[in-house]
């Protein structure tokens, strides 16, 4: 694969280095409820938080490795239809599950 230095391999690495920035976090979420004597401790509202915490991470690295293997899969090929489902990506499930929540609820 030739490397060429344009736009769509500058946005392709950019938004590499953001999904992979958000994995050890997805990573460490994604096992919150596996410690059994721990979990059996919590209120059940805590553990329903727990549990909705762990599938979310789960799901969302899934979505990670999806978007990567399309932006690569895309910039292989220089297809244009990566670029609407990194708009689908970043506007469908990072902004509304990662960020919104911050905005709405600040600590």
């Amino acid at each position: 694969m030739k490397i060429c230095r344009d736009t769509v391999f500058i946005s392709t690495v950019l938004f590499t280095i953001a999904l992979l920035g958000l994995v050890p976090p997805l990573f460490r979420n994604a096992f919150t409820g596996h410690d059994k004597a721990a979990f059996q401790r919590l209120d059940w509202a805590l553990q329903l938080y727990t549990r909705m915490i762990d599938r979310l991470s789960i799901a969302s690295l899934a979505i990670v490795l999806i978007g990567l293997i399309v932006v690569w899969a895309g910039y292989s090929k220089k297809v244009r239809w990566t670029w609407f489902v990194m708009f689908v990506i970043v506007w469908g499930w990072a902004f509304p599950v990662l960020v919104f929540p911050d905005v709405v609820y600040p600590l």
